[in-house]
């Protein structure tokens, strides 16, 4: 289950500048960026405490405390933003879930740069068998 609005747009604030880690890019009209956090309870505290001064204009009564279950339970969430704008943020319950996520978001908004070693299969035309 996604975590819905206004948490969702407190957590991709955050994750603008706060994020352990970030993948694509994050100006305006971009293909797209996310962000990795490791830790839900902590990102759950550094929400609310965002919450808590005057850079939103969301009160903390606004979220419904199922998202905050959803965030404070997590291993981890992943937020995105896609080229269109609009920004999610999925939770995941495990390390390993969270790590395979994150892996799979970094192929996708990160391919290989030009230049860099590529796999190839033992078939492939530069290596014929």
């Amino acid at each position: 289950m996604s975590i819905r609005e206004p948490l969702a747009g407190v957590i991709y604030l955050l994750a603008q500048e706060q994020a352990d880690e970030m993948a694509g890019l994050n100006d305006v009209g971009a293909d797209g960026f996310a962000a990795l956090f490791r830790d839900g309870p902590d990102l759950a505290r550094r929400a609310r405490e965002l919450l808590e001064t005057d850079e939103v204009e969301v009160g903390t009564d606004a979220i419904e405390p199922e998202q905050w279950q959803l965030v404070e339970q997590a291993a981890g969430v992943v937020v995105r933003r896609e080229p269109d704008g609009a920004v999610t943020v999925e939770p995941y319950p495990t390390d390993a879930d969270l790590a395979a996520a994150w892996s799979a978001t970094m192929v996708e908004l990160e391919p290989g740069e030009p230049g860099s070693p590529r796999a190839q299969s033992p078939e492939s035309d530069d290596n014929p068998t």
